[in-house]
């Protein structure tokens, strides 16, 4: 078993990962909201904010928080983090595996 397979498998032991899932299929799997692109691709939540200079973190929780997503901090300790890079003032992409 690969480590994806691993990971994958694990899926159905977290609760949060239906909520997530729901919301995003009443979206259709993609939201667009302010200056965030939200996608569910398979099981892969990919959030990406292309900001402004001011921007923080918080421009990015608030849109989250507008389509009843959690805030980024509580996907990072809830769910495995594939990828995060960048910073909310210029681009920033998380993506996690729901």
């Amino acid at each position: 078993m690969v480590f994806y397979d691993k990971l994958k498998s694990k899926m159905s032991e977290n609760p949060f990962s239906k909520e997530v899932i729901k919301v995003m299929n009443e979206n259709g799997g993609s939201i667009l909201i302010g200056f965030t692109k939200i996608i569910l691709d398979d099981d892969v939540l990919k959030i990406q904010h292309s900001g402004r200079y001011d921007h923080n973190i918080d421009n990015v929780n608030w849109n989250l928080s507008d389509v009843n997503l959690p805030f980024i901090e509580n996907l990072r300790d809830t769910f495995p983090v594939l990828l995060e890079q960048g910073h909310p003032d210029f681009f920033y992409v998380l993506q996690i595996q729901v």
